[in-house]
């Protein structure tokens, strides 16, 4: 069984600054470069997990992230058997319902 989750990452256009006194952010001009999002899959059997970035959390990303790692696996000849994710809108689509059909 695998765990697939994601977590949302901010783009930064350029380093900040910080001020050493307080803490606070003396220059922030990355409010404005987005996000990608880290698509992350652990083995509850073995140590392995791995990490891909993509550009959001769409159903197309999260499948893919899903065939990508069905193929890293096939290529040690392993396979997966089941799928845990926390059920957010992007896993309950029908095309990563498809993809966790792949033999």
């Amino acid at each position: 069984m695998i765990l697939l989750d994601i977590k949302k990452l901010m783009n930064f256009n350029e380093e900040g600054i910080l001020d050493s006194n307080n803490g606070s952010r003396l220059k922030s001009a990355n409010k404005e470069a987005g996000t990608r999002c880290m698509h992350g899959v652990v083995d509850d059997h073995s140590p392995y997990a791995s990490v891909n970035i993509y550009n959001d959390e769409a159903a197309e990303c999260v499948t893919q992230h899903l065939i990508d790692t069905n193929q890293h696996y096939g290529s040690y000849g392993l396979g997966i058997k089941r799928v845990l994710s926390d059920n957010g809108s992007s896993y309950k689509s029908k095309k990563f319902a498809a993809a966790c059909t792949i033999p």
